[in-house]
């Protein structure tokens, strides 16, 4: 049997094996060993339902029958769709009409149950509470029901104001009678919510006018009345308790809300998971798990990734590798239910895939396929679900709004000016405007506040940089308010970067994914990846224009030569950026350290990364070894390593790794000489008449070398250049 169940819909009453897969932090456990009334409150896909039916069970197994636990049919008490017109609209539209409806339809229901008859007929006959009772209730107390939602289905289906009232009023006489109820009691009372999402939430492709009628009031009061309502009834008989679930977004303005917010509060535990959490929860799925359904048996005590999977590390593009767990949590929007999505997929398409569980290389492509699917749909469904408590601009929904913001957006991983300039773009606003005066959509402050935005934090104690973003229940629903602390960097949530992807590929636009993990949560960044993702927002800006070009080469041989490309592309219309400019520090005084040098090397970089075009000019002196710290990084992977830097190799090296419109030009006497330098067997000794220095050969080797290829123009003289020059820049727009 496969483990992974993504929805708890299906778990029966006797389905023992979910109490094996109870994984325990200081919320589950509070919740499992309460003895009163409690709500647990947590986002869709917190695992609220498991919850209520791993309760359930649990109480079954202790309470020897002793107790009445409803609904007697079905685990728990849960609703579909109830449909509200303008009259429930505005008799519900009242906190008070809510707690009131929500104690009536409780204690109807308890009192309906045949366990109750004699008190009920006691009460109303003896006692004489029947005559203070409106008909409608007596005839509800005279039916039988399967739950408070089938009586609350009977009640708004009335539709008539005057009967709403009387059920209130009669709330009164209701709490009186519940009171007198001796026997042990546990209700199980699921997805309150759920009845009014049909209306709150706007529904893709239908008219929107027609959806999301209701204010997040409405909404929120159906769910926090029911805990008032809970509260008012049984605060002090424990012997009657009703364990129920709502959304955490219902919490969000409870204190403007409930007058006895605190009180409400107390008695509901939100949850929220650790990544320890998930980890060893994740790590008690597998152990419970058939081996059958696992690719590495032996490992599933110590190694519980390798065991489901085979691997326990999947490689990048980029050449670094990362443990599969950080790949996949990262991915997740830190709940259980992702967790879960994720490992039924690597179940389905992995595991039991003979021909892909076989073969490694195939495993983490289909892997990795699944992952960033998953995240596009799951992130999706957020945004769908984040649509009623975000305030938008005309009829159009906050997701549409977003999808139509990141189709703008070029990469995964933004500076603040990239942040400032789109968002300014968007919004018909000038640079130099103050964020906080703008009385638009802040979308990256928007999207920062509800998760899907994170940023990266240079520690002003120990200086080391970490991701930060909001976990799903820390959300924030604010759209017109400037709340982005400012950083150097930011992030997308994976998801979020799969869909500004997708989008931006059916608009046959590029968009570049950062090839270093962004976003690896309660992990410290090591400060050469921030040094590759602050260039990579560098370039992004620079590649804005498309008149800008970089000449990079050696200097001191081919001076004139430099001079007439770099006049040439200026009569094309180019702006041209080198380093015989007067802006820039003097690259020739033999005096300067290796320090006073590097700074000057890494300012040429700085400059090239603004440009969107590098023409570099290959020719047959090594020139100036690179002696800079600031983009050391580029050139100390293991394909580089070997090689011993000059500068214009690494404006080279940057530029490629930047995704710059790199234009290599070798003089073909050098190329010639390079072939005579490996016919000598690449001898140190090798003395050629042209080339000064073999570590040019080394670095025309390195094109050769990559898997992708370098193309490379090969001139005689200067008029041969000039004509590449003019066939390839001379064009409108590159």
């Amino acid at each position: 049997m496969c483990i992974w169940r993504v929805s708890a819909d299906n778990i029966s009453f006797s389905d023992e094996t979910i109490m094996n897969l109870l994984y325990y932090n200081n919320q589950v456990a509070t919740f499992m060993n309460s003895n009163s009334s409690k709500g647990i409150a947590g986002c869709k896909g917190m695992g609220k339902t498991f919850l209520l039916k791993a309760k359930r069970i649990k109480l079954q197994n202790e309470s020897n029958n002793s107790v009445l636990i409803l609904p007697k049919d079905r685990m728990v008490d849960a609703s579909g769709s109830l449909p509200l017109d303008n009259v429930h609209i505005s008799f519900l539209s009242s906190y008070g009409n809510w707690r009131s409806l929500w104690i009536s339809c409780i204690a109807i229901y308890l009192l309906s149950q045949e366990e109750f008859e004699d008190l009920r007929r006691n009460e109303l006959e003896v006692n004489n509470c029947k005559k203070y009772l409106s008909d409608f209730t007596l005839n509800l107390l005279e039916e039988k029901h399967i739950g408070v939602f089938s009586v609350l289905h009977k009640i708004i289906a009335i539709n008539d104001k005057a009967i709403l009232r009387l059920i209130v009023k009669d709330s009164t006489i209701l709490f009186d009678i519940v009171q007198k109820i001796q026997s042990q009691v546990a209700m199980f009372i699921d997805k309150l919510e759920e009845p009014f999402n049909a209306d709150f939430f706007r529904i893709p492709g239908a008219n929107n006018s027609t959806q999301g009628k209701y204010n997040y009031s409405i909404w929120a009061y159906a769910q926090l009345a029911f805990a008032d309502a809970v509260n008012t009834l049984f605060a002090s008989r424990n012997h009657i308790k009703i364990y129920y679930s709502i959304r955490k977004e219902a919490l969000y303005r409870g204190e403007e809300i409930a007058v006895d917010y605190s009180k409400i509060r107390d008695n509901i535990i939100s949850l929220e998971y650790t990544r320890e959490d998930l980890y060893k929860m994740f790590h008690g799925y597998i152990k419970n798990e058939d081996p059958e359904n696992l690719c590495s048996p032996i490992d599933v005590i110590e190694n519980p990734i390798k065991a489901l999977i085979g691997v326990d590390r999947i490689s990048h593009n980029s050449g670094e590798s990362e443990p599969i767990w950080n790949y996949l949590y990262r991915h997740t929007f830190q709940r259980p239910r992702d967790i879960m999505e994720m490992c039924k997929s690597i179940h389905d398409h992995i595991v039991k895939n003979a021909d892909v569980k076989n073969n490694i290389k195939d495993r983490t492509r289909v892997l990795r396929d699944w992952i960033n699917e998953l995240s596009k749909m799951e992130c999706n469904s957020y945004l769908f679900f984040l649509d009623p408590f975000m305030k938008c601009q005309g009829d159009i929904s906050y997701k549409e709004q977003i999808i139509d913001f990141i189709k703008e957006l070029p990469t995964d991983v933004l500076n603040y000016e990239l942040i400032k300039e789109h968002c300014c773009s968007k919004n018909d606003q000038k640079l130099d405007d103050e964020c906080g005066e703008c009385e638009n959509i802040h979308y990256f402050s928007s999207l920062y506040n509800v998760g899907l935005i994170g940023r990266i934090h240079k520690s002003t104690h120990t200086l080391e940089y970490s991701c930060k973003i909001k976990h799903m229940g820390q959300s924030e629903f604010l759209t017109n308010s400037s709340s982005l602390p400012k950083e150097q960097l930011y992030y997308l949530h994976p998801g979020l970067a799969n869909i500004a992807k997708s989008e931006r590929e059916i608009s046959g636009k590029n968009f570049l994914l950062c090839p270093f993990n962004s976003n690896d949560l309660d992990q410290t960044i090591p400060k050469d990846k921030i040094r590759y993702m602050i260039d990579s927002a560098n370039s992004l800006l620079g590649n804005r224009s498309d008149k800008n070009v970089f000449l990079s080469s050696t200097g001191r041989d081919i001076g004139d030569k430099r001079k007439e490309i770099k006049r040439l592309l200026e009569s094309m219309g180019y702006t041209v950026f080198a380093y015989e400019d007067p802006d820039f520090p003097s690259m020739d005084n033999e005096e300067y350290s290796d320090r006073q040098k590097g700074k000057t090397q890494d300012h040429c970089i700085d400059v090239m990364l603004r440009c969107k075009h590098i023409v570099y000019l290959f020719d047959k002196t090594f020139g100036g070894r690179y002696v800079g710290e600031k983009y050391r990084c580029y050139y100390e992977k293991e394909q580089v390593i070997k090689i011993t830097p000059s500068v214009s190799f690494m404006e080279y090296l940057v530029a490629k790794e930047n995704h710059k419109n790199v234009k290599v030009y070798v003089l073909k006497d050098v190329d010639i000489a390079r072939g005579e330098y490996i016919a000598n067997d690449c001898s140190e000794k090798f003395k050629s008449k042209v080339v000064q220095d073999n570590r040019v050969f080394e670095q025309l080797g390195y094109f050769n070398s990559l898997l992708n290829g370098t193309w490379y123009d090969t001139y005689n003289d200067i008029d041969d250049l000039k004509q590449y020059i003019i066939k390839q820049f001379n064009i409108p727009s590159i």
